[in-house]
């Protein structure tokens, strides 16, 4: 089973609580984890070789209506990044909507400064 098949499994299997989680960039492996809901996912995360770590995230206070957070997963030989999205309103605050794949891209961004 290629990796991005396993996390699929994994993501279309965890708590809304967990992706919430995600979403908020509130989970790393180094994060002591308390309760049995994430214990359990972080088990399965294990039993089938698959680690992962926060690489980004956008959005808050301030930022507009955009809210994300992107984390890569990986195992020996392969790694896949899931954005998990949604939005941002100061009345509100956050939403989790969905997660999808996405794949890193650099972009070159001209800006024009006083002179």
């Amino acid at each position: 089973m290629s990796l991005k098949q396993k996390v699929t499994d994994l993501l279309n299997e965890a708590s809304s609580d967990i992706l919430h989680e995600f979403f908020h960039s509130e989970l790393t492996e180094s994060t002591r984890w308390d309760s049995d809901e994430v214990t359990d996912f972080r088990k399965k995360l294990s039993d089938t070789g698959v680690r992962f770590e926060h690489v980004d995230n956008y959005g808050g206070e301030e930022m507009g209506r955009e809210y994300w957070s992107v984390y890569a997963f990986h195992d020996e030989a392969h790694v896949v990044y899931v954005k998990f999205d949604g939005w941002y309103e100061s009345y509100n605050g956050s939403e989790y909507e969905e997660w999808f794949f996405v794949e890193p891209r650099q972009v070159q961004v001209t800006e024009f400064s006083r002179v």
